[in-house]
């Protein structure tokens, strides 16, 4: 992965605690089961947990965090590192 070790962390810190706003992952496979929204209920789940963390965030630090990553990472890399740390959260 090419996301910084301690922005990594702090990911995860942050998916964490979004974690609680969104529905189970369960409600994503049926919405995209029904919906026809597309084939990866998964990274669909991952992208809707870091929205959920990141945009529409009145937290500058985390807002400054989000802009920080697409300094480096393009959305590809994120998403390596969404699907890596959904897994352990």
């Amino acid at each position: 992965m090419k996301i910084k070790p301690e922005h990594y962390a702090q990911l995860v810190q942050d998916l964490k605690a979004s974690a609680g706003t969104l529905p189970s992952f369960g409600y994503f496979r049926e919405v995209v089961a029904r919906e026809r929204v597309g084939a990866d209920a998964e990274k669909f789940y991952r992208w809707e947990l870091f929205s959920a963390a990141y945009h529409g965030t009145r937290d500058v630090v985390k807002h400054d965090f989000h802009c920080e990553l697409y300094k480096y990472l393009n959305d590809s890399n994120i998403d390596a590192a969404l699907k890596k740390a959904v897994k352990e959260i």
